[in-house]
């Protein structure tokens, strides 16, 4: 599907319609948590509060990044994109899978990343994107939203807390299994399971299963694309607190949420 095709669909429209109320209704769900970094514990009740608790304090946000990253790449400075690219990887502790894949794109990064942006900018099917060329991991994900606009990081985090509320989406509508539309890919991240060897990541359960991108470019492209379609339109057509937040920095705000979510979405209570 594309853009319009997918953002019409019925089954897309009704997630919207049910998923706004959660941004900042009180008490629409229980989520407690133990965070090792920064250490600390977390409870909250709805998106909102969960992007309250957004705290990146040790290296900051990736938006620091974002404007020395889009002056490199305006100025075809070679040296300082790769250098800001690698910052955002030691950001979102990343780095050790990514290096070498950056390495490969010089001496012509940032011919590569304007490829990227133009690419992601056309109105193709949400699976025509990728091509063999294309890099994309988390770490990718991150660089690529330090760089375009309404483009969002997907990762576990981000991939586990989209996967949860569809499938509570899925329980309330009595849907039999994940609509196609909605079935967003997690993974597991390295060190993330449960004293039972489950993955913290993982909203699989009640016979609702979703898939895992595993290292699969194009379904974790696929699935960053989509989200960026189903996040955006609910930035801009939200009526909750995050309505009073600009609307340049809504659509973070919305993902600094789902990533406080995504840390552990094995023991959430929805009201």
């Amino acid at each position: 599907m594309r853009k319009e095709e997918y953002l019409a669909s019925p089954t897309v429209s009704s997630f919207i319609h049910w998923i706004e109320p959660i941004l900042d209704t009180p008490q629409s769900y229980i989520h407690e948590f133990n965070q090792a970094k920064p250490k600390k514990q977390y409870v909250s009740s709805n998106l909102y509060s969960d992007y309250e608790q957004y705290d990146w304090s040790i290296s900051g946000e990736i938006t620091e990044f974002s404007e020395l990253l889009k002056k490199s790449i305006e100025e075809s400075n070679e040296r300082d994109c790769e250098r800001i690219c690698y910052e955002i990887l030691k950001w979102g502790g990343v780095s050790r899978w990514n290096k070498e894949r950056i390495s490969r794109l010089s001496p012509d990064l940032c011919g590569y990343l304007r490829f990227m942006r133009d690419r992601l900018g056309r109105d193709l099917a949400s699976n025509e994107y990728y091509i063999r060329k294309i890099e994309m991991t988390a770490g990718f994900s991150k660089i690529y939203s330090a760089y375009i606009d309404d483009f969002i990081i997907y990762d576990s985090r981000v991939g586990a807390a989209i996967g949860l509320f569809v499938r509570q989406f899925c329980l309330e509508m009595n849907s039999p299994v994940v609509p196609e539309e909605l079935r967003f890919a997690w993974n597991s991240g390295k060190g993330n399971n449960t004293s039972h060897g489950a993955s913290k990541r993982d909203p699989s359960k009640y016979g609702y299963d979703f898939p895992q991108w595993r290292t699969d470019p194009k379904k974790h492209l696929e699935n960053n694309v989509r989200a960026n379609w189903l996040l955006s339109t609910l930035s801009k057509k939200t009526k909750s607190r995050f309505s009073s937040i600009e609307e340049s920095k809504r659509l973070r705000a919305i993902e600094q949420a789902l990533f406080m979510v995504g840390y552990d979405v094995t023991d959430v209570h929805f009201d």
